[in-house]
């Protein structure tokens, strides 16, 4: 049962490593404005197919590590988006957590991206002391998390509805045909590494 699920986790990992890793610089290189909102709402609606797959207490943390670790290799270390992408998935784990299951997810979807926001903000000001974060003080901190934390969670409301959705019907199908899913899965992981690297 681990290493079908280790298999999931790598899985939605990579998709959101590859994400923050192509999408990202697309983004960054374009110069578009908010592009971090853009990642994490995107991001939450991956996180939210995932949900139905590995709903285990952590799985989402380990999801967003396994994006970190696929950023890192592939994009080098840029730890600002390393601690943003690990915040959002630790955001995400512990509100889904205390939210039961039933409720609507996008409360967590919500709720988790803001408090995403709030970690990093938090710890990458206070807590790492990073130059471009406390030169700007306590005004930077609540500025980010007011609007941009507030406009990701309210598109991350929207995205995470969708993605859980939508990981019922692949779940659905995911179950008729386990074996042959879990060997798609895999094959998509080694795609998705070769691929970033070859390019």
């Amino acid at each position: 049962m681990f290493r079908k699920e280790l298999i999931l986790i790598v899985f939605f990992g990579s998709i959101w490593g590859f994400l923050e890793t192509i999408g990202g610089s697309a983004l960054y290189n374009a110069n578009v404005p908010y592009s971090d909102i853009i990642l994490s709402i995107i991001a939450i609606g991956i996180l939210g197919i995932s949900f139905i797959f590995v709903s285990r207490p952590g799985s989402i943390t380990l999801i967003a590590v396994t994006a970190c670790l696929f950023r890192l290799i592939n994009a080098g270390p840029y730890y600002c988006h390393l601690l943003a992408i690990l915040s959002l998935g630790l955001g995400f784990d512990i509100i889904a957590k205390l939210i039961k299951r039933e409720k609507p997810i996008w409360i967590s979807g919500a709720l988790g991206t803001w408090l995403g926001y709030v970690i990093f903000a938090f710890s990458i000001t206070y807590l790492f002391r990073y130059h471009y974060w406390t030169y700007g003080g306590s005004a930077k901190v609540l500025k980010y998390i007011g609007l941009n934390g507030s406009l990701a969670a309210l598109g991350a409301s929207i995205t995470s509805l969708f993605g859980y959705n939508f990981g019922k019907v692949l779940y659905r199908a995911f179950k008729k045909k386990e074996r042959l899913a879990y060997s798609i899965e895999i094959a998509i992981i080694f795609i998705i590494w070769i691929f970033v690297r070859v390019i």
